[in-house]
C-alpha cells in the first residue's frame, strides 16, 4: 500500500499533484504497485495543463509524452 507520495518538485501546471493525489488515493487500498509508474504517466495526459505555452522541450517533441515519460520514469525510481 502507499501511505504518502511526497511531491518534491511540482509541474508548473500543477499536474504532478493531480498525479501524486489520484495515485495516493488509488494505491492506498491496492497492494499490486507494478503498473503505478504506467498509470502515472497516462494519468498526467488527462490533466488539463495551464502552462502549454511554455517553452520546456524541442518543438520536434510532444510536451504531454515528454513530461509523461519523466513522470513514469520517477515513479519507477521512487519504487526501488
Amino acid at each position: 500500500h502507499i501511505v504518502a507520495i511526497n511531491v518534491v518538485r511540482s509541474s508548473p501546471c500543477g499536474s504532478t499533484t493531480f498525479v501524486a493525489d489520484y495515485l495516493l488515493d488509488k494505491y492506498s487500498r491496492v497492494q499490486d504497485l507494478e503498473n503505478l509508474p504506467i498509470e502515472a504517466g497516462l494519468k498526467l495526459q488527462h490533466y488539463p495543463c495551464r502552462a502549454a505555452k511554455m517553452r520546456l522541450f524541442t518543438d520536434e517533441e510532444c510536451k504531454k509524452e515528454m513530461a509523461s515519460s519523466f513522470h513514469k520514469d520517477a515513479f519507477e525510481e521512487a519504487l526501488k
